[in-house]
């Protein structure tokens, strides 16, 4: 569902199994591990409410 807030900002959400996120939104890209020593609640604090990775960096 998308539309656009007072501000005239085209605004939405969409729903996952893990819960509703609003876009726009922050979205880390962890591939390479690059988040790999970044806590979650320092990703938390940073709003990232979805993040991209790839499992096979996340091990090495």
């Amino acid at each position: 569902m998308f539309k656009k807030n007072e501000n005239n900002i085209r605004v939405g959400e969409f729903e996952t199994s893990h819960g509703i996120i609003k876009t726009p939104f922050f979205m880390p890209i962890a591939t390479k591990g690059a988040v790999k020593t970044i806590s979650t609640r320092d990703l938390d604090n940073l709003g990232a409410q979805i993040l991209l990775s790839n499992t096979y960096h996340l091990m090495l």
